[in-house]
């Protein structure tokens, strides 16, 4: 029997064989320039994460790769193993991690798969493109897919859904960026404008999962908010989680969406919750 911890975001921690891996963790404080702020947010204090033993960070966004998270995380977490994407031409990548002192990196290419503990698999998908990427997790004979940011097409979601079983599946459902709330624009357009975004986001969610036939659905990676002079955008820039459980029981009705909070726990084993 396995576990999935819900933190908050994109961050989560799967406990398997008794080893943990912590999922990007952006765990206090705001990023990208003191724009964007965690909501709803965990509570759990810094040595909660002592007993990390590996972490995989997707990328470089820094909602993902948050050093003021790594530097507030107990001392002993910058030895840990550390797994990434291995992109081409992005020497700033590893370069980003060095200055967050996390220097035991594992590089992984694109479909490479390597084991931890006894049996745990780990295969990475890369966007080369975007610099992004996913990971598929295969423990307690159950298959999790992180997509975190990686905005996954057509042909690549099939071919990992034909390749792949996938069990659980935690996707992106509302895409972030500054599009439309900081944008000059009427109200009305405005608000049209981020629907209709909101809209694209959990149609695009829903493709990927249809076509990697997850069985189980989480939405994440949208746990956001802003604050002082920009906390308008709040209106326009929302996750709608219940909505989007609703758009899947129409359109994938095989899948449960499961929504999941701060401190949430599931347990899986054998392809099921």
């Amino acid at each position: 029997m396995s576990e999935l911890e819900y933190i908050n975001h994109a961050c989560v921690i799967i406990t398997a064989e008794n080893l943990k891996i912590l999922c990007d963790p952006w765990l206090i404080g705001p990023s990208w320039a003191d724009n964007l702020w965690l909501f709803p947010k965990a509570s759990h204090p810094s040595r909660y994460y002592e007993n990390i033993d590996y972490l995989y960070i997707s990328h470089g966004h820094e909602d993902h790769l948050h050093k003021r998270s790594i530097d507030w995380l107990p001392k002993n977490i910058k030895s840990k193993p550390v797994i990434i994407p291995k992109f081409k031409n992005a020497p700033y990548l590893v370069d980003t991690f060095k200055k967050c002192n996390l220097s035991n990196l594992i590089l992984m290419h694109n479909e490479e798969t390597i084991t931890i503990g006894k049996s745990i698999n780990l295969t990475m998908f890369t966007n080369q493109e975007d610099h992004d990427s996913s990971l598929l997790i295969s423990t307690s004979n159950t298959n999790v897919f992180l997509q975190t940011d990686n905005i996954i097409n057509d042909k690549e979601s099939l071919r990992i859904g034909q390749k792949h079983r996938v069990d659980i599946c935690l996707t992106m459902t509302n895409q972030t960026g500054p599009w439309p709330a900081f944008y000059k624009l009427e109200n009305i357009q405005m608000q049209k404008a981020a629907d209709k975004k909101r809209e694209s986001s959990q149609t695009a969610s829903i493709k990927i999962t249809r076509n990697l036939k997850a069985k189980y659905i989480i939405p994440y990676a949208s746990d956001i908010c802003y604050f002082n002079e920009d906390f308008y955008a709040n209106y326009f820039h929302y996750d709608d989680k219940e909505k989007y459980r609703e758009k899947a029981l129409k359109e994938i009705p095989l899948s449960e969406v499961i929504i999941m909070n701060p401190h949430s726990k599931i347990k899986f084993k054998d392809g099921e919750i």
